[in-house]
């Protein structure tokens, strides 16, 4: 289903953590949110996108081909580790 993929989940110092993924595993990542949360809302603004899934609200950026979704909060820290360890697995 998920080909092999680069997918790290880094501890920010805020104590949250940060998806990063490489941006040919865009649409891998997507249907993982999609799987484990049902369509993810997005609200695009100029430099990063407000998606919300999973009862949370995270940052989606994608600068220099370096995508990453971002929590700021503790449900959101699970999703995220959610999300990591099932595309680990595959």
């Amino acid at each position: 289903m998920f080909g092999a993929m680069a997918i790290g989940l880094l501890k920010l110092s805020s104590g949250h953590f940060s998806l990063e993924f490489e941006e040919e595993d865009v649409s891998d990542v997507v249907e993982a949110i999609r799987t484990e949360f049902g369509k993810a809302e997005q609200k695009q603004f100029v430099i990063a996108s407000e998606v919300k899934f999973g009862s949370a609200t995270f940052v989606f950026q994608n600068e220099w081909q370096d995508p990453c979704l971002v929590s700021s909060s503790l449900q959101g820290d699970r999703c995220l580790r959610q999300i990591h360890e099932k595309l680990s697995r595959q």
